[in-house]
Order: C-alpha cells, then sequence, then structure tokens
C-alpha cells in the first residue's frame, strides 16, 4: 500500500459505492488501496444522522409505563411521562429508542448504505447514512478545528511567550525567532503567523513590522536601453559563467530624508547573501570610487576575491565604469568588472533589492536622517541584519554562511568593517534613534 495518504474525495465515493454494493470493509479497502481498519473509521466518524419520525413507532408499554422524569430538564417534575402534553415521551425515552434500534448502525457496517429495507421508508431511530461528499465536508472541518488553540499547557505557553515577546519587540519575524530559538520554543514559524493571527497572548499583526509596513507598488514607466553598451550590459553579464554569476556582487544605494547629503551604499555578496552596508558623504560616482579603493587598499586579496564581478543599476552615482574598475595601484590590472541591468529593471538584482527591506526595519524610509549616522551604527546595522536566518539558507544566517564559504578570509572581512557576530538575544531590528546625534561629532 505504500506510505500514509489521506483519504480523498475519490477515495470516499468509492467507500460510499462499496457500501451501496453490500461489500465488505476488506473489499473496499483493497480497491482504494487502504487498510480495512481505515475503512470502518472513515465509515463511522463521518457517517450522516438522518432524521426519524419516532412517533410513527408505537411503544409496546405506552399503556403500562408509569415511568416519571424522562427528560433531563422535565417541565412537569415526577408526572408520568406517557401523560405529558408538552414532549414527546418516544423522542427522549432511551429505552424506547434502544428496543426499536437498527442492529445495521449499532454494528459494522454501521450505516444503512445497501440495507434492503431502506427504500421501503425504514423509519428506524438511530439511522446513519453514508455519503462522499458529506463525509468530505466533514473531515475538513474537524481537521480545521483540529489546528486551531493551543496545543499546550498554560505553564509551558507562558514560558514560549517569554522568549516571543521580547524577539517580537526587537521587530524579529516569526520565521527568524522560530530559528533562533528552536530548541527553546520548539514551534514552528507558521504557527507563530497562526498565535499572532488569531491574538493569543496578547499578540496583533501590528507587532509584525513587515505584514503591515507595505504598500501597493507605483506602475513604472517603459524600459529604455542602458547608454554603457553592450559589452556592460545584463545581456553580457547573463553571457558569463554560472560561477562567475553566483559569485557577483550587487550594487545599490539607499537613501533617507530629502535633505540628507550622505547615503548608504550596499554591496550584497550573492555567494552567501551577506549585505554590507557602508556610508557615503554623498551620492556621486567619485565616493562610489573612493569607498572600492579604501577596501582593496585595506586588503588587496579579499578585495580581488569578493569583488570580481559588480551588477549594478544605472543610477548618476554608478555613471563611471572606469573609475569603479581602475586600481589603487598604478599600472595593475582593472580590478573588477561592472556591469548594468536593464533601465527599470530593478528585478535583475532582486536579491539586493528585497534585503533591503531588512534594512527598512531599522532605518525607517523618509524618517531616519543618514547625515545623523555614524560608523558604530553602520557596524550594528551590518551586525544585526547578517545574523538574522534566512530561509534561502535552509536556517543559516549570511554572517554563518559568510564564514562557511570564506573561513579564515571572512573573519577578516568581517574584522575590516567591525562587524562583530551578535547573540541571538542581542540582535535587535528596531530603529535606530538618531534624535539625540550631534550632527558636530568629528566622529560622524
Amino acid at each position: 500500500m505504500g506510505g500514509y495518504k489521506r483519504l480523498d474525495l475519490d477515495d470516499r465515493r468509492n467507500i460510499e459505492e462499496g457500501l451501496g454494493k453490500g461489500l465488505s470493509f476488506r473489499r473496499i479497502a483493497s480497491l482504494i488501496g487502504h487498510s480495512p481498519s481505515a475503512v470502518a473509521a472513515e465509515v463511522k466518524t463521518n457517517r450522516d444522522l438522518l432524521r426519524t419520525k419516532v412517533a410513527k413507532i408505537p411503544c409496546r408499554q405506552a399503556k403500562t409505563c408509569k415511568r416519571t422524569d424522562v427528560c433531563s430538564t422535565c417541565p412537569h417534575p415526577h408526572t408520568v411521562c406517557a401523560r405529558c402534553a408538552d414532549v414527546l415521551c418516544l423522542s427522549v425515552c432511551a429505552e424506547h429508542l434502544a428496543l426499536v434500534g437498527c442492529k445495521r448502525t449499532a454494528s459494522a457496517p454501521w450505516v444503512c448504505n445497501g440495507c434492503a429495507k431502506k427504500r421501503y421508508g425504514c423509519n428506524r431511530p438511530g439511522r446513519y447514512l453514508y455519503r462522499a461528499i458529506v463525509a468530505d465536508e466533514m473531515a475538513k472541518v474537524r481537521r480545521s478545528a483540529s489546528r486551531r488553540g493551543v496545543n499546550m499547557d498554560a505553564t509551558r505557553f507562558e514560558e514560549v511567550l517569554s522568549v516571543i515577546r521580547p524577539a517580537l519587540a526587537r521587530n524579529l519575524s516569526p520565521y527568524e525567532i522560530a530559528t533562533l530559538y528552536s530548541a527553546d520554543i520548539r514551534v514552528s514559524s507558521s504557527t507563530l503567523y497562526r498565535w499572532v493571527e488569531h491574538g493569543y497572548g496578547g499578540m496583533a499583526n501590528i507587532d509584525l513590522e513587515r505584514k503591515v509596513g507595505f504598500r501597493p507598488r507605483k506602475v513604472h514607466a517603459p524600459r529604455k536601453i542602458t547608454h554603457h553598451g553592450y559589452e556592460r550590459s545584463f545581456e553580457a553579464f547573463l553571457a558569463l559563467d554560472q560561477d562567475e554569476r553566483d559569485g557577483c556582487l550587487e550594487m545599490d544605494t539607499v537613501l533617507g530624508k530629502k535633505s540628507d547629503t550622505r547615503c548608504l551604499l550596499t554591496l550584497y555578496l550573492r555567494s552567501c547573501h551577506f549585505q554590507l552596508y557602508i556610508l557615503l558623504k554623498e551620492k556621486t560616482s567619485k565616493e562610489v570610487a573612493a569607498a572600492f579603493d579604501a577596501i582593496e587598499s585595506a586588503d588587496k586579496t579579499l578585495f580581488d576575491s569578493l569583488f570580481k564581478v559588480i551588477l549594478t543599476d544605472n543610477g548618476p552615482e554608478f555613471e563611471d565604469p572606469t573609475a569603479l574598475e581602475r586600481s589603487v595601484t598604478a599600472g595593475s590590472a582593472p580590478r573588477c568588472r561592472v556591469f548594468y541591468c536593464d533601465p527599470r529593471a530593478s528585478q535583475q538584482k532582486g536579491r539586493c533589492e528585497k534585503n533591503h527591506s531588512e534594512l527598512r526595519q531599522m532605518l525607517p524610509k523618509m524618517q531616519t536622517a543618514m547625515d545623523a549616522l555614524t560608523q558604530g551604527d553602520l557596524a550594528l546595522i551590518n551586525a544585526n541584519i547578517n545574523s538574522t536566518p534566512r530561509r534561502s539558507l535552509l536556517g543559516l544566517s549570511p554572517m554563518e554562511m559568510l564564514v562557511r564559504v570564506w573561513g579564515e578570509q571572512a573573519m577578516g572581512f568581517l574584522d575590516l568593517f567591525s562587524i562583530a557576530i551578535p547573540k541571538p538575544d542581542d540582535i535587535d531590528l528596531c530603529p535606530i534613534d538618531t534624535s539625540g546625534i550631534d550632527e558636530d561629532d568629528p566622529s560622524l
């Protein structure tokens, strides 16, 4: 029969047909590929009770019966039930129902399907009929109801909430909480979403930053042809070897308030899903090239390993590919190759764009002044965002993946940007408060 398979509507139709033909449970089970016990349990559990007019079946003790208080809530206590004008005693008397009941529904096959008397208008109490459509709906309702509520005792639930609530307050998603604290809570991310949806433990959807934070997308204008030529186009990028494309670096910038001069340069390493954030003094191609120069000067080997192929958009800050590719060492070969996405096609570097949603948790759009950020803030942002587990990495964080892929070289990369590896309880994705920062501070 193979592995376990839940009964579906087709199986139930075959059961209904088999019962109508008078087949045994064993025979029906062999036809649908399930065990006889599964078929018997299905019929008994999902059979449908039919209405019965018990008054048509006379009581054998009607003239001599002196029973009282047959009803659980008798309107006339201690009165002979056969004389009651409010309740028909035949419909509630257990002794009468047991006497006139049918043995066919009290034992296998449990239903009236296939019974020869059914066509003659049998009106015995406790009549059941197995109907595939009704049985399938009953099974779905019962399965849905079984998933409601919290499947643990109150004490254990409070222990789990003591871990979940602080993590939600730090803007961690249910998936990140379920992965980081898997040993403590032993609950899946889908269960956490369900708890929040139903408001268990005082939680609500408003606690989930992404569930309420997205706005409708705007309609974009038609694409234009890139002005950098075919040799740097996205089509040329797709012509590269698969290993080169998988190991490329996606580049973009993120702005703050309109009054800001500074901006963030974001560098996404495809190989390990790590996104690095660098603070630029202004949004110009000269500043981007200067950032590349500083990284190459600090560690030439590291730069050559991680910055071989770069994919970016057509923003004015990336308009000078020659400056980006030119090495700080005079007379040296180009340090990298720069390719550009098609205009208005940001999905071509979609991983970098998607990762910006993580950044916007800590730096809300149009609310955070980039001019007020410090290098300490950048180190904190880089550490927190890259320490959260990702589904695409099977529960690993980009930080863990970086170390696994690059080993000791990765530690040098983290040290270069003063990035520390935080513990799960130290990961905090709440917005950074820059309102009290002195913009004249020389560390800015």
